[in-house]
């Protein structure tokens, strides 16, 4: 880094000394600006065959150190005194000491000196995470507070919350797509049992027919791979597409040409090796299972055709259950109270668990529900009412199929009920998170020497502005108590700070001559260097002052420190303190009095090197982030309501085919085509609304579990403000799936209503 001294840069190669005149905070450069007082600030007049030093006058004059001396520091260094320095720029105190070695280190001395909040400016503020957290290990108890630290702080909470959900979701679509592909698998084989039995017969082992099965689901995957990853950037393009064009039509202006899409070969690569490993683990135990089929299990094809799905079926025991309600209870109470003192990694386990089992209970009782139709006997009393009381022998004899389609809308629910909390979170955050004071159209930053509260006043002669206050420079009018050592100080924040000081000469019964409007108390470093002490008369602005007392130096409180030397208390009748000085400012606050915008600029043209941030922009772009968000969100909830009808439609396609006998039956019994329909779909009407039901519930309660375990007062508010809300949108996403499902049901049946009766029975067709 090169340090910026009065506007000039000095390159410093590596084995060069570096003699760096006091690190400042406050501005974009890095370094304070200084000026000479005694000795020579030539780079190349530093001898490097000795340490040398430059010191502030401060502390020259507390220490008696002169040109030439040498310094002793407590870790063991002697210094030689090149320089003497007056910084401009007080973000570290008067006796900062930065010593020049051969090796280019920067060393500091600060002696007794305290400060408990800075404002910090730096070129990048995608660093200021890094900076603010090496600060704050270099000097613990040190708080920093910047308006764009913030804003980067929310933003970045924001884009992390999103990757965490996004990757929560994606996980959820992987375990929906593996459910699917094994029952597909699943089905596929169990319908091609004849063929493996012909395979055996003909002399076919064992292990090829695994090999031949294998085979099949490599192909499968690695097409598979392919194609999801080319349709995937497709979506992703639309998706994309969508998204601007509604953001544009709701954010005017607001989107930049550099909002597209990052194309990642690797990550392609990654994502196809994923879905190609989780397509061969989910397709292994049909392989397995029906590779290793004897010729007489090719008998058994009709009970094997009616054992499907037999893992819920043996879950649905009176012990699993007991064991279940154990689990599922357990890990409630864990979420519930534990939620403030078990680590991150142990609360996505438990999470993880959470969903797992919410997952087989809700899939039990859906098993329940169905086997057990005399819950549901007014219902089915209607049903028989109108002829259909053959949906209830139906509902309770397919279960394996019925209760597939629980498990999917269960799962889709989950992921669009959580995208639907995020984006509130996401709101919550936001508004709870960004404070700038409402007073304030414009943040003034200065890029040169930092400006002193003087220059305030002349701002408000710039066209536009109304008021304009400083961060950096506050000072309160105050009681202060007559027997008490101390001076109470208020600062921008309105948090109450407290200085301590010693008397070196006078007392604390001094204090009361305060009430005196020619009373005075000076800092010990004022007295020192002009030879003052207790009763000898000071002159400011005109005015006489007699001395009451001098005190140890005082060091400020906030983002401004102010040089000891010319550190002054003033008493008046109304005990206000005042500070003879030229305090700085890093930033200032300003009220526009017409369009911020203009305001900006009149500023800029009037004072080059001054920042101008308006702070409508800054909670605009913040905002217009949060709504874009919120719209790709949208259409990710869009994705997942997708998700769970294609799911659910999967699976009534491969139900409907499998039934096609039972159909013809049907026919041959000399039902109506209208009325098969009718029994049909009141089956599907009123699985799917078991379904929903259940998937409603126990979905609800996983997300304000998943609250409750990461932001327990979140929670809270989510269960008052938001639930009312999202029983409408699930009320809404239940209607949109009814409609769809429903409408699709009906036009496949009515296609293979259609075909003869004879081809009912001919399945090859199917």
């Amino acid at each position: 880094v090169s340090p910026r001294i009065e506007g000039y840069n000095i390159d410093i190669s590596e084995n060069e000394a570096v003699l760096i005149l006091g690190l400042d905070l406050e501005l974009d450069s890095g370094f304070g600006h200084f000026e000479i007082l005694n000795g020579s600030l030539d780079l190349n007049a530093i001898n490097l065959t000795f340490f040398s030093c430059s010191i502030t006058r401060s502390y020259a004059i507390l220490n008696n150190i002169s040109i030439g001396d040498t310094l002793d520091l407590d870790n063991g260094y002697l210094l030689n005194v090149s320089g003497i320095i007056n910084p401009y720029n007080k973000g570290f105190f008067g006796n900062v000491i930065i010593i020049s070695l051969e090796t280019a280190r920067i060393i500091y001395k600060m002696e007794d000196q305290t400060c408990n909040k800075l404002n910090i400016m730096v070129k990048d503020i995608s660093e200021i995470n890094i900076i603010i957290e090496g600060l704050e290990s270099m000097y613990p108890g040190l708080y920093i507070s910047s308006p764009k630290a913030t804003l980067v702080e929310n933003l970045s909470l924001v884009l992390k919350t999103t990757f965490n959900i996004l990757l929560i979701i994606s996980l959820i679509s992987i375990i929906l797509t593996a459910y699917k592909n094994f029952f597909s698998y699943l089905d596929s084989f169990r319908d091609r049992i004849l063929e493996f039995g012909v395979y055996r017969t003909i002399g076919y082992s064992k292990k090829q027919i695994l090999k031949i099965n294998l085979y099949e689901v490599l192909i499968n995957t690695v097409i598979g791979s392919l194609i999801g990853i080319v349709l995937g950037y497709f979506m992703v393009e639309i998706t994309l597409r969508i998204t601007k064009i509604l953001f544009d039509i709701w954010m005017p202006g607001m989107i930049r040409d550099t909002l597209r899409i990052n194309y990642n070969p690797i990550f392609s690569l990654y994502a196809a090796l994923i879905g190609f490993i989780i397509s061969i683990i989910s397709a292994l135990y049909p392989v397995i299972k029906y590779s290793k089929l004897e010729i007489n299990d090719i008998l058994k094809f009709d009970k094997e055709k009616n054992k499907q799905n037999s893992i819920l079926n043996k879950l649905y025991k009176k012990k699993y259950i007991l064991l279940l309600i154990i689990f599922f209870f357990l890990t409630t109470s864990l979420i519930f109270s534990l939620h403030n003192i078990i680590p991150i990694y142990l609360k996505n386990i438990i999470f993880i668990i959470f969903i797992f089992i919410n997952l087989v209970f809700s899939s039990i009782v859906g098993i329940f529900l169905l086997k057990n139709n005399k819950y549901f006997i007014y219902f089915f009393r209607l049903l028989n009412r109108f002829k259909l009381k053959i949906v209830s022998i139906n509902l309770k004899r397919k279960v394996a199929k019925n209760i597939l389609v629980l498990s999917i809308i269960f799962l889709g629910f989950f992921s669009f009920m959580l995208i639907n909390s995020f984006i509130n979170k996401l709101s919550y955050n936001f508004t709870k998170k960004i404070e700038i004071p409402n007073s304030t159209d414009i943040l003034l930053f200065s890029t040169s020497p930092i400006y002193p509260q003087q220059f305030i006043p002349s701002l408000e002669l710039i066209s536009g502005i109304k008021n304009a206050s400083g961060i950096g420079f506050h000072s309160e009018t105050e009681n202060i108590d007559g027997a008490s050592s101390q001076i109470l100080y208020i600062n921008p924040n309105k948090i109450m700070e407290t200085i301590t000081f010693n008397f070196i000469e006078g007392s604390d019964g001094n204090v009361q001559l305060l009430s005196e409007n020619n009373s005075v108390i000076i800092s010990n470093l004022l007295s020192k260097s002009n030879d003052l002490h207790l009763g000898d008369n000071l002159s400011i602005n005109n005015k006489s002052y007699q001395i009451v007392g001098v005190i140890d130096d005082i060091f400020t409180f906030w983002s401004v420190s102010i040089e000891s030397s010319n550190f002054v208390i003033f008493s008046y009748s109304k005990y206000e303190i005042l500070y003879n000085t030229t305090p700085t400012v890093n930033s200032i606050l300003i009220k526009s009095s017409i369009n911020p915008k203009e305001t900006a600029n009149n500023l800029e043209n009037n004072f080059p090197g001054m920042i101008c941030i308006i702070v409508a922009d800054i909670y605009s772009n913040a905002q217009s982030n949060l709504i874009f968000i919120d719209i790709l969100s949208n259409t990710l909830i869009s994705i997942s309501g997708g998700l769970i009808i294609m799911g659910t439609l999967f699976i009534v396609v491969l139900n409907i085919r499998g039934r096609v006998n039972e159909i013809g039956i049907y026919r041959m019994l000399g039902m109506k085509k209208s009325e098969i329909k009718k029994v049909i779909m009141t089956e599907y009407f009123f699985l799917i609304s078991i379904c929903l039901f259940i998937s409603s519930f126990f979905n609800v309660f996983s997300i304000f579990s998943l609250f409750f375990l990461y932001d327990f007062y979140y929670a809270i508010t989510q269960l008052i403000f938001y639930l009312p809300l999202l029983c409408i949108d699930i009320l809404l996403f239940g209607i949109i799936i009814y409609i769809t499902d429903l409408i699709f049901i009906y036009v496949y049946l009515t296609r293979k209503l259609n075909v003869k009766l004879i081809s009912l029975f001919n399945k090859n067709i199917y």
